[in-house]
């Protein structure tokens, strides 16, 4: 896995979209989401980055096939100021082996149980200022933060943030009613765009009727309903999804996925 090389367009006058992928419980795909996601940005040419913000409980590495960060440094190292954030980043790209015009970019987190209590005290302007310069040096398009889930300080910081929420659901009555607390709580940052994502839909479920459901509960807008899928479940850790199975019903409401997000940026 390699490291990153700066952009020799990096000082553009551009600004990443930066998307909090969130959700209420643990259990609802949120990693596997957004590290799809990032792939089907990098496959329509953008440079797109991952940030593991899910520190007591990260798993974006796995996404890729890796059984552990394998960097020197992690975004742990970061927030204890022992490195600088560009030192954290690993770009994917090369070992996706897909010839993916855009990039991908990974700022892992540490998995040592040690490293869990670490994170009580760290400075929350310390952790934005690292997400805004890592966009900046790599140029970046879309900057997914994997959030922790739950509400928590280190989530509401994710989403004070970022210009999109993309709030993950599964459609049982805890994550409709944990989904409403959330939503009421970014009304308050005045997160301008947020975005719903129902999971693991089953196929008893009607998509219109699942979405028109959710858009009058909570008043925003639907972005995608992703089946439930054996092959998601069966196919191996290493293999991400969308390069596996790019014509897969799952992999094309991905995609609708991400147009909803070009089209709020």
């Amino acid at each position: 896995m390699s490291t990153f090389q700066r952009n020799p367009q990096s000082d553009q006058d551009t600004m990443p979209e930066i998307i909090s992928i969130h959700s209420y419980r643990r259990g609802t795909g949120k990693s596997s989401l957004a590290a799809n996601l990032a792939v089907l940005f990098a496959a329509a040419g953008k440079r797109a980055g991952l940030i593991d913000a899910a520190l007591h409980s990260p798993s974006l590495h796995l996404a890729f096939g890796l059984e552990s960060p394998q960097t020197r440094y992690s975004l742990d190292d970061y927030l204890e100021r022992k490195c600088e954030i560009e030192q954290t980043v690993r770009d994917l790209s090369d070992q996706l082996n897909a010839n993916l015009p855009g990039k991908v970019f990974l700022i892992p987190a540490d998995m040592k149980p040690n490293r869990h209590l670490v994170q009580r005290e760290y400075s929350g302007e310390r952790m934005e200022n690292g997400i805004l310069e890592a966009s900046e040096i790599l140029n970046i398009d879309y900057l997914l933060i994997d959030t922790p889930s739950g509400i928590n300080d280190n989530a509401l910081l994710s989403m004070a943030i970022c210009d999109t929420l993309v709030e993950i659901l599964r459609l049982d009555q805890q994550d409709y009613q944990g989904a409403a607390v959330v939503i009421e709580l970014a009304r308050k940052l005045a997160i301008p765009h947020i975005l719903l994502v129902a999971n693991f839909v089953t196929k008893t479920y009607q998509p219109k009727e699942v979405k028109a459901k959710l858009q009058q509960s909570y008043g925003f807008d639907v972005a995608a309903i992703l089946p439930i899928s054996e092959d998601m479940l069966d196919s191996s850790v290493k293999d991400i999804f969308v390069l596996a199975f790019p014509q897969h019903p799952l992999t094309l409401a991905l995609q609708s996925l991400v147009e909803a997000l070009e089209s709020v940026r």
